[in-house]
């Protein structure tokens, strides 16, 4: 059988970029909770959209949860579309696996914050078939200034999040050997080492 090129090849009409604004306050936000948790994070938001394919976050919530420098759990049921998480390393600028699974999966808009900025977002976007399609976006900063959406007060989001993060610390153990190969130890000690994040 002779396989045949076809050149009338379309792609997908809905797979356009969804554009999310982000406000300042909410940049700030991000920000302050890192300097202040040293951890992981997980806030809520909703969004508005202005078309189909354009959405500004609003309304930002700190729900309860548990948090590490390797992990966060939340610990209420939170009935908002957006969900923002945080990783520690600089290193980890996308989504993880289990990130994939929980957050993503159970997001409209899902955005990930490392260090100083937005490194990742998804969109699930609905189909008019009634599936969703994962779509990347892009992130824009902006400054709110219309009386229709509420004013965001990170004073109080951070203090907020002081009383309802719980903190947890990550414990890992190392043998000799895979501490002498990252770190290039001297040879000749078979003691085990421990690794404490004190944050």
């Amino acid at each position: 059988m002779e396989w045949k090129i076809d050149s009338h090849h379309i792609s997908c009409p809905y797979k356009v970029p969804t554009t999310i604004y982000i406000p300042i306050e909410i940049y700030e936000l991000c920000k302050r909770l890192d300097e202040a948790l040293r951890s992981e994070w997980v806030i809520y938001a909703d969004v508005l959209w202005v078309l189909h394919n354009k959405g500004i976050l609003v309304s930002p919530y700190v729900p309860k949860q548990t948090a590490s420098s390797a992990h966060v759990e939340v610990k209420e049921s939170v009935d908002l579309p957006v969900a923002i998480h945080s990783h520690t390393p600089v290193n980890m600028s996308d989504f993880s696996a289990t990130d994939m699974e929980y957050i993503v999966a159970n997001s409209e808009v899902a955005l990930l914050w490392v260090r100083d900025g937005f490194t990742k977002c998804y969109h699930r976007k609905k189909m008019p078939c009634g599936e969703r399609l994962l779509v990347e976006c892009r992130t824009f900063p902006v400054i709110v200034l219309h009386s229709s959406i509420p004013e965001i007060n990170v004073d109080h989001l951070v203090s907020e999040a002081l009383q309802k993060v719980e903190r947890q610390k990550t414990v890992v153990e190392y043998g000799y050997e895979t501490i002498r190969k990252l770190y290039s130890r001297d040879e000749g000690s078979d003691e085990e080492y421990l690794y404490e994040d004190t944050g």
